[in-house]
């Protein structure tokens, strides 16, 4: 619905504009309020300003919410190349962009519990840019993992004591991409990840925004210190924040 609206307000809002023009000769101030015209009369006069604010609303909405919206509109979108455009407004498109990356995400905490971690070919990281007319609103960090069997959206993290905490906020661009990613593969690689230990699997957290991202490092209650490079160290202290995040999540919830 979302979609015939972009692709057609303006048509409609004009064909509205002409119904109206059309039963305004017919409305008389002496009819009866029962009379066929006037029901007609306020049903077009409250569709055009419920278009109008509608598209007072979106000439104010900034691009990259526009391109999140977007995203979350997963199968209105189409390849085209190595790129993909969205249907109702071309405009908006999606591409790799070439550059190097100096930090190589698929080896990170949440990684290391997979079978491929340790292959040598298949893991990879690089950046899809989201744009609007050419304009780069956005990088998008993807990491492909588990010896290539696996692509997501690059977690992000929080260092709480002397770990890193990695999670996804719900309403950002990059969990919206993260969304079209599990449609375009079938599958959401950021849950059920194997853990080095023997306690099962992980999701990646997802966040509602960061004011509850605020109230769990507040629970935590650690100062912030520069994160260890140790890698036993590294994966131990993560796995007990998963623990602490879920603790802080049933603890929200009773």
């Amino acid at each position: 619905m979302r979609v015939l609206l972009e692709s057609y307000s303006s048509l409609l809002k004009a064909v509205l504009f002409v119904l109206f023009g059309v039963v305004a000769v017919f409305i008389d101030v002496d009819q009866s309020p029962t009379h066929w015209t006037w029901p007609v009369f306020v049903f077009l006069a409250v569709g055009l300003v419920g278009l109008e604010i509608y598209h007072h609303r979106q000439d104010k909405e900034s691009p990259l919410s526009k391109m999140k919206k977007n995203l979350l509109d997963v199968e209105g979108w189409e390849k085209s190349g190595s790129s993909d455009y969205y249907v109702a407004n071309p405009e908006f498109t999606l591409s790799p962009v070439d550059e190097d990356m100096p930090h190589l995400d698929y080896r990170q905490e949440w990684t290391r519990g997979e079978i491929g971690y340790h292959s040598e070919a298949g893991n990879d990281a690089y950046h899809v840019g989201a744009f609007k007319s050419g304009l780069l609103l956005k990088k998008l960090h993807i990491v492909v993992f588990d010896g290539g069997k696996k692509i997501v959206v690059a977690p992000d993290w929080v260092a709480v004591g002397k770990g890193r905490f990695y999670f996804y906020l719900k309403d950002s661009i990059d969990y919206a991409y993260q969304q079209y990613l599990t449609h375009e593969r079938g599958k959401d690689h950021s849950c059920g990840l194997r853990r080095i230990d023997t306690r099962g699997a992980f999701d990646i957290p997802v966040l509602k925004n960061l004011d509850e991202l605020k109230k769990f490092t507040d629970y935590c209650d650690k100062p912030v210190t520069r994160p260890t490079t140790q890698e036993a160290e590294q994966v131990e202290i993560f796995y007990c924040l998963l623990d602490k995040f879920n603790n802080f999540r049933h603890r929200g919830r009773t």
